[in-house]
């Protein structure tokens, strides 16, 4: 075997995934049915795709007659010398002759005063004001035959001033929130620079090195048509008699069928990190995609877990596709990779007598005003789903109305009164004298310094939060956030009780616990200060959570494209958020050489771990360029257990200002001490930290002493480090 990292010759990656067939099936005879039914499906498709394939290209085709009329033509058309001997110009069709749907075009210049046939120009001194053009229109499927049609246009010369070429440009993809990397792949998705000889000679080893395999080596992961076989073959499988033979004693199953590794693609994942992407299966990552209408009657598309009609069931299968944290609210989530837990029941508020004082008027002849609903028979058939449902709505919603929970469950009204009444245990209601645990505000925990520190995932066990318990958050000695399942009175919250000053705002200063904690208000504990009223705009310290940033404008400036305010700021106001992909430090490592080369670095350091890289996607922030005299500065917040980073005014901005902020003397440690070794110069150096405005020099834990900057050249030259050149 090759030592070589991109050598694959060898490497047998279906042989590690391949497990062995269990149970009564004859593994060979599992073998040929797979292979016929996959060999069937692929030519079903291949007969669709190709009239499929046929009528796309015919739908692009310009309907029959669909030409500007002569008059419109002479009056619009302007032949240009770079465009006057173009074959593919439009032109119009004689009044008495209909025009085929495939045509082309010649234009030849002609004179006024001869009947000699034109010569075409070939230079641009050939083009002379006045002169005319005529447009001769054949049809292709008959060459050799006069033209369709003829049109004479008078010709325009158009003086052009010449044009610079458009300045050098990146892009980036746009991003609204932080997307979880964590390390890249081993396979490398493409060869960056493959037309810079500097690079391939220079550059290019030392890149390829961090990689084992080429991404494009087995490009059936990315086929969206093979996609689409698997899954019919698959369906087949399961779910129609194909009549099975006497040695498959027992139904296929979706491990089964990867088993026989006949199908080009894994339905199920592969729990392999060192494999390409798409290795996660078929089934999962089809849930993301549209398909078809192929075949007329498809088979049912597997499911890796049994399709159930339980609410509670139905409720965690939405779980592992929608992400129920504050900070998203969205489904396939990018950010947080790990399923969130399902969310607590809420303790009632209000009393069975309060919530039938609170009905405005009845519902229908069937409400439960009507008479005591104890009084009166229930005459439907209520199901284990019917009850299920039921207590799952009053489980998060314990004070709804009789009337609302009619319309969801489907029941008379008096009905989900009576069965309320008589099923459910009542809950005792949380009191405003209900006094929660504030001994959070001390205690050993260590998620004030987000250098030192990574948040967990949220706390889901049962029990209180304590080592007993196996909690999470105990044991990172964290805070419990919101995006936790403890009780809402869990000593280990931390929430503040400040109230609106005289100047109409709250939590604007350390006095409030969270600020000083380096955390936004918990929207869930920290009423007082109405932090979950974004447009009340009371509470100061959730601007992140509540999205309140200001309007910004990507243009040039001093040191290629900056960032500019088009609003007014005041000193403490968020202005955006540090957006990009979440990745680890071997991955920084292994993009540092692409860094280097283009002179250009987006790594933001967010915590222990994590680094945010906007270089490939983020947001308009990643164009702030860096100064000594800054007028904003980055922050590190723990947002409802989550570490992100704001940019806040230090002053008040005037619109159409620049904004500026200090990336930290970190970012411009001299990259050429031969004593470390590339990774512990990225480790160290190249990533934009946060300072307190100037205040403290930034250090490191090595005591390495940071290059102060001491003339105007070297600063220039390190402020061009980050910008974009235009």
């Amino acid at each position: 075997m090759s030592d070589h990292p991109m050598d694959t010759s060898d490497t047998d990656v279906d042989a590690r995934l391949r497990p062995q067939v269990q149970g009564d099936i004859d593994v060979d005879a599992l073998v040929a049915l797979i292979s016929k039914t996959f060999d069937t499906v692929c030519e079903e498709f291949d007969e669709w795709n190709e009239e499929y394939c046929r009528q796309a290209l015919e739908s692009l085709r310009q309907p029959l007659g669909v030409t500007p009329s002569q008059v419109e033509l002479q009056q619009t058309l302007i032949i240009s010398p770079s465009i006057a001997s173009s074959s593919t110009s439009q032109s119009s069709s004689n009044e008495n002759t209909s025009l085929p749907m495939r045509y082309s075009m010649r234009a030849r210049q002609t004179t006024n005063t001869s009947t000699a046939k034109p010569t075409p120009p070939q230079t641009v001194d050939d083009y002379g004001s006045g002169d005319d053009f005529l447009i001769e229109e054949y049809d292709p499927d008959r060459p050799g035959e006069s033209p369709i049609s003829t049109t004479t246009v008078r010709a325009i010369t158009v003086e052009v001033p010449q044009v610079a070429p458009y300045p050098y440009y990146e892009t980036t993809t746009p991003l609204m929130s932080n997307i979880m990397v964590g390390d890249d792949s081993h396979y490398m998705p493409f060869i960056p620079y493959t037309d810079d000889e500097d690079f391939m000679e220079n550059h290019f080893d030392q890149y390829r090195s961090r990689f084992k395999y080429f991404e494009w080596t087995d490009i059936r992961e990315r086929d969206p048509d093979m996609e689409l076989i698997v899954l019919e073959t698959a369906g087949r499988l399961l779910y129609t008699d194909l009549g099975l033979p006497p040695s498959i004693a027992r139904p296929i199953t979706l491990e089964d069928i990867d088993a026989a590794n006949v199908l080009p693609l894994k339905l199920l994942p592969v729990e392999d990190k060192n494999l390409a992407p798409g290795r996660e299966g078929v089934l999962k990552a089809c849930q993301r995609r549209d398909f078809p209408s192929w075949p007329p009657n498809p088979s049912p598309v597997p499911s890796v877990s049994k399709i159930s009609t339980r609410p509670k069931e139905i409720l965690e299968g939405l779980s592992k596709c929608f992400c129920n944290n504050l900070n998203c609210i969205v489904g396939f989530c990018q950010l947080h990779v790990n399923e969130m837990p399902i969310p607590n029941a809420v303790a009632p508020t209000l009393s069975m007598e309060s919530i039938l004082r609170s009905i405005e008027k009845e519902c229908g002849p069937e409400c439960c005003l009507r008479g005591p609903a104890a009084a009166r028979s229930i005459p439907t058939d209520w199901s284990e789903n019917d009850h299920e449902l039921l207590e799952m709505v009053l489980k998060y919603d314990p004070d709804a109305v009789p009337c609302d929970l009619a319309v969801i469950c489907r029941k008379p009204c008096y009905e989900i009164q009576k069965y309320r009444e008589q099923n459910l245990t009542p809950s005792v209601p949380l009191g405003r004298g209900t006094k929660r645990n504030a001994s959070a505000r001390s205690g050993n925990y260590h998620d004030y310094d987000s250098r030192e520190f990574v948040p967990n995932d949220p706390c889901s066990h049962t029990g209180p939060c304590s080592p007993a318990f196996n909690c999470q958050c105990y044991q990172n000695a964290a805070h419990c956030s919101s995006a936790c399942r403890c009780s809402k009175t869990c000593p280990r919250r931390l929430f503040c009780s400040c109230t609106k000053t005289k100047k109409g705002n709250a939590c604007t200063s350390d006095k409030c616990p969270c600020m000083r904690a380096k955390r936004e208000c918990d929207p869930e504990l920290c009423v007082r200060c109405s932090c979950r009223d974004a447009e009340a705009n009371v509470c100061q310290n959730a601007q992140l959570q509540q999205g309140v940033k200001k309007h910004t404008e990507v243009r040039p400036s001093d040191w290629g494209l900056g960032l500019f305010i088009q609003e007014p700021a005041k000193t403490g106001d968020l202005i955006s958020e540090y957006i990009g992909e979440l990745i680890c430090d071997s991955t920084m490592i292994s993009r540092n050489d692409i860094y280097r080369y283009t002179g250009r670095c987006y790594l933001f350091e967010l915590n222990k771990t994590y680094t945010i890289d906007s270089a490939v996607a983020g947001n308009e922030t990643r164009y702030i360029n860096h100064s000594k005299d800054p007028n904003c500065e980055a922050r590190v917040m723990m947002v409802n257990g989550e570490h992100r980073i704001g940019m806040y005014a230090l002053k008040s901005i005037e619109p159409g200002a620049e904004l500026l902020f200090d990336y930290g003397g970190v970012f411009f440690i001299s990259e050429q001490d031969p004593s470390q070794s590339q990774e512990e110069e990225i480790t160290r150096k190249g990533r934009k930290r946060r300072t307190k405005a100037n205040r403290e020099e930034p250090t490191t834990d090595s005591g390495l002493k940071y290059q102060d900057r001491t003339s105007d050249e070297d600063y220039a030259t390190e402020n061009k480090m980050d910008s974009v050149s235009d």
